[in-house]
C-alpha cells in the first residue's frame, strides 16, 4: 500500500545520464553541475563522479488527475520545476514507479512535446540508487530500492525559467485501493500538490483517504475526489468500498510482524442514490442563543437564515421544534409539531421576531430541548445546539451541565456549534460526545448559516439509526469511536480498534424505518498504514478524556501516550509536546501560539464535523497547521474559552477522527514498518534499547557490506533514514556508522 515514489532532476554539462544527486532530502529535484571538466570515461555506463554545486532545479507544485474504472487507473501527473540559474542547463529526469504497479501507456512529455523515455528494470534502477549514494554519500534514495525506473533525457531547461514535465500512464489496480506519488525524501513539506479523481463507476461507496483530508462530491453515476494540499510530506493513498445493497461494509484487517494482535479499519455507507421513501422520518429541535452579544458583527442576522435553511431540510413527515434562548427561554410551539406547510409558515415568523437581548441561559435551553424527546419513538431524535457565550444564568457549572443534560435526554443525538471564541469549549464539547453527536466552532469571519446549513444538509437524511457491530465471535479492543454514529444518505461510518487471532467477517445492524437490518461486510487485507492510522485516533481520545474531565495528563495516562506516540510515529503538536516535556525539563506553553495562529486565520482550514461521525462524507477536514512544533501541552489543555481553546479543541477531533495520520516531526521518521528519533546524530529505532542490545553489530556507511544490505527492501528503507542509522531485526541490533 506504500507506494512511495518521486522524480529526480539532475544535470551534467555534455552528459546525457547524470545521475548523482545532492542532499536529495531537502528536494525532489537537483541541478548536479560540475566545476571542472569530465574526463571520458573508458567504456559507458560507468562515469567519474561530477563536483556538484549547490544548485538546485526546485520542484514547485504538482497536479494529478486520475480516472478510475474498469479495474485500473489512469494518471495525468504535471511536475512544475523551477531552474534558479542564470544559464540553460540540461538533465535526466527520473521517476521510480510504485512497487507492484504495471506501468503501460507511458507518455513523458516537456512544455507539450513527446519526449523518449524508458523504463528501467529493478536491477538497473538499484545500479542508479547505489551509485547516487556512492557518489553523493546520501542514502535517502535507497527508499526506492527494487523498484523500477522512469528516465527520459530533459533538454533544453531555460536559465531562470520554469518547465513542465507531465508523466501519463495507465496501472491496473489491487483490490479497492489506489496509491499516488507525491512525497519528497525527507519529508519535505513545502511543494503544493492538487488531486483531482473520477470515479466511473456508479457502485463506489465510502471513500477514505489515510492520508489527506479530501472533499467528495457524488453526481449521478460519478464519485469525485478533489483534494489541495499545502504540503507533500507523504504519498496521496485511497481507499473505497464497493456494493449494491442498501448499507454495504468492508472490513481491512493488518498484521504486524513485529506485534501478535492485528489492527483493522471498517468502512460501511448506504447507497447514497436512496430516495425518500425508505429514509426514516426524524424528530429535531433547533436551539439557538439569542442573548446580547449575538448582536455583534451581525452574528443574529446569520442565525435567522441559518434557521431558515434548516427548516428547507426538513421532510414532510418529520417532526420539528425551535428553542430560542437568553436569560430566559422562548419555545416556538411547547412540544414537537409535524412539518406541515402551514406549521413551517409559522416557524418562519417567528424567526423573524427573534431579537437578541439579554444573558446566556443553557441549564434551561437544554432542559427544554430535552423534555421535548420523545423517549418512546423509533424515530431518530436530534438536538442542534448554537451558542456564542459561557453559560451566565442558572447553573454555570460545567460538571452541573453535563450531568443534567445525560440524565435528562431520552435518545436524542447532540450537535452542539460555538460561535467565536467566548465559549466554553469542554461543554460543548462534552455535551456533543456523551449523548452521540459532534461538536464543531464557527470561527470570527465564518458564516453561520453557511457552516451550519452545510452540516445539517448532511444529516438531515438518517439511512441506519441505532448501529451495532458484531464481529463474528473475533476479539476486538480498543475500538474506536466508542459509541458508534448513525448513518446518513452521502456519509459514512469509520471504526478503527484492535483485534487478537485470526480476521474475521463482521456485520453491521440497525433500524431502517422501524424495522431492524443487519448486512454483512466483506473482508480484505489492508495496509501498512493501519497501525499509525488507530494510533493517531486511541492518541486522541486518551488526550481528549483528559481535556473534557479537566485533568492533568500525567502518570498512567502520560506515559501510555508518549508510548504509543513514539512507537507508530504519531507526532503532532500536542503529542510532541508531551514527548519533548519527556525528554526535558525546559518547556514553554503553547497557548499564545495556538492563539496568535487563530488570530491570523489559519487555524484549521476544512474543519467539520470529520471522522468517526457518519454524517459528512467530506471534506474529512484539514490538517492541524496551527499548533506548530511547539512544547508544553497541559496550558492548551486546562483552557475552556478562548481562541486556545478553540484551536485545541479542533486539533482533539483531528486527532480522534484519525483520517489523516499526522506526518513525522523534524527528527521523527517512519520507514518501512518502523518509528526512527534522532538521538545524538543517529537515526535509532524505537525497537531499540541499549540497555539490551549493548553489543549492536558495527556496518560502516558506504562499505561493501553496506551495500550488500540492500538485497533486502525494507532494510534499504531503513538506511534511507541517514549516514548513521541503529534498528532492531530478528532480535538482533545492527547500526551503521560513518
Amino acid at each position: 500500500m506504500n507506494n512511495f515514489s518521486r522524480s529526480l532532476l539532475v544535470t551534467v554539462c555534455g552528459l546525457a545520464v547524470a545521475l548523482p544527486l545532492q542532499n536529495a532530502r531537502n528536494a525532489d529535484a537537483q541541478i548536479v553541475a560540475p566545476r571542472h571538466p569530465i574526463p571520458m570515461p573508458p567504456r559507458p555506463p560507468f562515469f567519474p563522479p561530477p563536483q556538484p554545486t549547490t544548485d538546485e532545479l526546485r520542484l514547485q507544485s504538482q497536479k494529478a488527475n486520475v480516472e478510475i474504472g474498469g479495474g485500473s487507473a489512469r494518471v495525468a501527473l504535471k511536475q512544475t520545476f523551477l531552474n534558479p540559474q542564470n544559464r540553460q542547463i540540461e538533465g535526466t529526469f527520473l521517476w521510480s514507479v510504485p512497487p507492484g504497479a504495471a506501468i503501460s501507456d507511458l507518455a513523458v512529455t516537456l512544455g507539450g512535446k513527446k519526449i523518449a523515455a524508458a523504463i528501467l528494470p529493478a536491477d538497473k534502477a538499484r545500479e542508479i540508487y547505489t551509485g547516487i549514494v556512492r557518489q553523493m554519500r546520501d542514502p535517502a534514495i535507497l527508499e526506492f530500492v527494487g523498484r523500477d525506473l522512469v528516465r527520459a533525457k530533459i533538454f533544453p531547461i531555460p536559465a531562470n525559467a520554469k518547465v513542465e514535465v507531465e508523466l501519463a500512464y495507465s496501472q491496473p489496480l489491487q483490490g479497492n485501493r489506489f496509491n499516488l506519488p507525491l512525497r519528497v525524501p525527507g519529508a519535505q513539506d513545502n511543494v503544493a500538490a492538487t488531486v483531482d479523481l473520477t470515479f466511473k463507476n456508479d457502485d463506489v461507496r465510502a471513500v477514505f483517504s489515510p492520508s489527506h483530508p479530501v472533499e467528495v462530491v457524488r453526481s449521478g453515476e460519478q464519485t469525485r475526489v478533489t483534494g489541495e494540499f499545502s504540503a507533500t510530506d507523504r504519498d496521496f493513498s485511497l481507499l473505497w468500498t464497493r456494493g449494491d445493497k442498501a448499507v454495504d461494509l468492508e472490513l481491512l484487517t493488518y498484521q504486524s510482524p513485529t506485534e501478535k494482535d492485528g489492527f483493522f479499519l471498517l468502512m460501511a455507507a448506504p447507497d447514497a442514490r436512496t430516495n425518500q421513501a425508505p429514509i426514516e422520518a426524524k424528530d429535531v429541535t433547533f436551539v439557538f442563543d439569542t442573548s446580547g452579544s449575538m448582536n455583534d458583527a451581525n452574528k443574529i442576522e446569520q442565525a435567522r437564515r441559518a434557521l431558515q435553511t434548516l427548516l428547507s431540510n426538513l421532510g414532510a413527515q418529520d417532526r420539528f421544534n425551535i428553542v430560542t434562548f437568553a436569560s430566559d427561554v422562548k419555545p416556538f410551539r411547547d412540544a414537537l409539531t409535524p412539518a406541515t406547510p402551514e406549521n413551517i409558515a409559522a416557524a418562519r415568523a417567528f424567526i423573524g421576531d427573534i431579537k437578541a437581548v439579554g444573558g446566556t441561559n443553557i441549564e434551561a435551553a437544554l432542559a427544554k430541548a430535552l423534555d421535548g424527546a420523545d423517549g418512546k419513538s423509533t424515530r431518530p431524535q436530534q438536538v442542534v445546539f448554537l451558542t456564542d457565550g459561557l453559560p451566565t444564568v442558572g447553573e454555570t457549572s460545567v460538571e452541573v451541565l453535563l450531568n443534567d443534560a445525560k440524565k435528562a435526554n431520552k435518545g436524542a443525538r447532540m450537535w452542539t456549534f460555538g460561535v467565536g471564541f467566548d465559549v466554553n469549549t469542554r461543554l460543548l464539547d462534552g455535551l456533543a460526545s456523551e449523548n452521540g453527536g459532534d461538536a464543531d466552532y464557527v470561527l470570527p469571519k465564518e458564516d453561520i448559516e453557511t457552516k451550519v446549513g452545510a452540516l445539517y444538509e448532511k444529516i438531515a437524511y438518517p439511512v441506519l439509526t441505532d448501529t451495532k457491530l458484531d464481529f463474528g465471535g473475533m476479539e476486538v479492543y480498543d475500538v474506536y469511536p466508542r459509541q458508534l454514529p448513525d448513518l446518513f444518505r452521502g456519509g459514512q461510518m469509520t471504526v478503527m480498534g484492535r483485534f487478537k487471532g485470526s480476521p474475521k467477517t463482521a456485520e453491521l445492524s440497525g433500524q431502517i424505518g422501524g424495522k431492524n437490518r443487519s448486512f454483512a461486510g466483506e473482508t480484505d487485507k489492508g495496509g501498512d498504514e493501519l497501525p499509525r492510522l488507530w494510533a493517531t485516533r486511541k492518541v486522541g481520545f486518551l488526550i481528549e478524556d483528559a481535556r473534557r474531565a479537566g485533568r492533568p495528563i500525567a502518570g498512567e495516562v502520560r506515559d501510555e501516550i508518549i508510548g504509543i506516540s513514539t512507537k507508530y510515529g504519531v507526532v503532532t503538536p500536542l503529542t510532541a509536546a508531551l514527548i519533548t516535556e519527556d525528554q526535558s525539563p525546559r518547556v514553554t506553553s503553547i497557548a499564545g501560539n495556538v492563539a496568535g495562529s487563530v488570530r491570523n486565520g489559519s487555524v484549521f482550514p476544512g474543519g467539520g464535523f470529520g471522522g468517526g461521525m457518519a454524517g459528512p462524507m467530506g471534506p474529512q477536514g484539514g490538517r492541524v497547521n496551527a499548533l506548530g512544533n511547539r512544547v508544553g501541552v497541559a496550558p492548551a489543555l486546562a483552557k475552556t474559552s478562548g481562541a486556545t481553546a478553540v484551536a485545541a479543541s479542533q486539533a482533539q477531533r483531528q486527532l480522534q477522527d484519525g483520517y489523516a495520520a499526522p506526518a513525522s516531526r523534524e527528527g521523527t521518521k517512519v520507514l518501512g514498518g518502523k518509528t526512527f528519533v534522532l538521538r545524538d546524530g543517529v537515526w535509532t529505532d524505537t525497537a531499540f534499547d541499549a540497555a539490551k542490545f549493548k553489543t549492536p553489530k558495527i556496518i560502516k556507511f558506504g562499505s561493501d557490506a553496506y551495500f550488500d544490505l540492500l538485497g533486502d527492501k525494507q532494510v534499504a528503507q531503513w538506511l534511507s533514514a541517514g549516514e548513521q542509522v541503529v534498528w532492531v531485526q530478528d532480535g538482533v541490533a545492527v547500526r551503521v556508522e560513518k
